[in-house]
């Protein structure tokens, strides 16, 4: 699982679908995940072969849209049926006829695991595909993925942010950053406290770059002596408090409860965590990457 959803949208007139993706990236985004499409207008028979041949090496698509009417490219069926002999990636069908006629169709070229919704009514019934979809991948070890994938890359985002703001600044301000630094290196223990004598004021982004060298919650407290205004890196922010989560699911294992059907950390055993649980979760991680990316620019 992760925050990102991936289409391939094969559609002879793209013009014709905007207001589709539109309204589609709106829910996306109100369920935390990023909506990527990629269009294609036309489509060969050597193309759907060679399509087909390289999604069964590698395909990054959660969900493939097409239309059953390809226009020159021919239908959407003989598509469906080539790329069913080398991918099982979800399928959508839409058509402005009559489904019975579409199913029919697939019945007879044996085509399975393709979903047909009626143009007219396009993205509620795709949307509800989908959040079954999501809804079927949202467990505790995929959403426990997403958060120690995802703030680890916050992780380095952060410290890209502060060396590039580091650069930039006078000798007054690198020094003061150099003596918090070099104090925050005095409370570790003998083994870290050479850090102390090796960090001078030209190698201090080494260090913070750096995972090894600095903790995550050093380069949090550098960011914020840089941004004090910033509501997302104070002691009682979001990104605070998700790197705690990070660590909560990084470090428990998890129960089952059969009787109010949630799971539970270990560590935290009046804590449910249910689907509209990891929804939130999602959305806040995404905001994280948002207000980080407003630092750098």
């Amino acid at each position: 699982m992760k925050l990102d959803y991936s289409v391939l949208w094969i559609e002879d007139q793209l013009k014709g679908i905007k207001n589709f993706k539109t309204r589609l990236r709106i829910k996306f985004k109100k369920s935390g995940f990023n909506f990527h499409v990629h269009e294609m207008d036309s489509i060969s028979s050597d193309e759907i072969k060679e399509l087909g041949q390289t999604l069964s090496t590698y395909n990054p698509y959660d969900l493939i849209f097409f239309d059953f009417d390809l226009g020159e490219s021919g239908s959407g069926v003989d598509l469906a049926r080539e790329l069913r002999r080398h991918i099982f990636t979800d399928m959508i069908f839409y058509t402005g006829n009559s489904n019975d006629k579409l199913r029919e169709e697939l019945f007879k070229q044996r085509i399975d695991g393709v979903f047909i919704v009626n143009r007219g009514d396009f993205v509620n019934k795709s949307w509800e595909i989908i959040e079954d979809q999501i809804k079927k991948f949202c467990d505790i070890n995929s959403i426990r993925g997403v958060i120690l994938d995802e703030m680890s890359k916050i992780d380095i985002r952060m410290r890209q942010i502060f060396s590039n703001k580091y650069n930039d600044m006078d000798d007054q301000d690198k020094n003061d950053h150099l003596k918090s630094m070099k104090r925050i290196y005095s409370d570790k223990s003998k083994k870290q406290l050479r850090h102390k004598e090796d960090i001078c004021i030209d190698s201090l982004p080494d260090y913070i770059t750096n995972p090894i060298s600095s903790e995550f919650e050093t380069v949090r407290r550098r960011l914020c002596k840089l941004y004090s205004d910033n509501l997302l890196l104070q002691d009682d922010g979001l990104l605070k408090s998700y790197q705690k989560l990070r660590n909560n699911f990084a470090h428990n294992d998890f129960f089952f409860d059969e009787k109010t059907g949630f799971v539970y950390l270990s560590n935290d055993p009046d804590h449910p965590y249910k689907y509209s649980d990891f929804e939130i979760i999602r959305k806040e991680l995404l905001t994280i990457q948002e207000e980080l990316e407003k630092l750098n620019a």
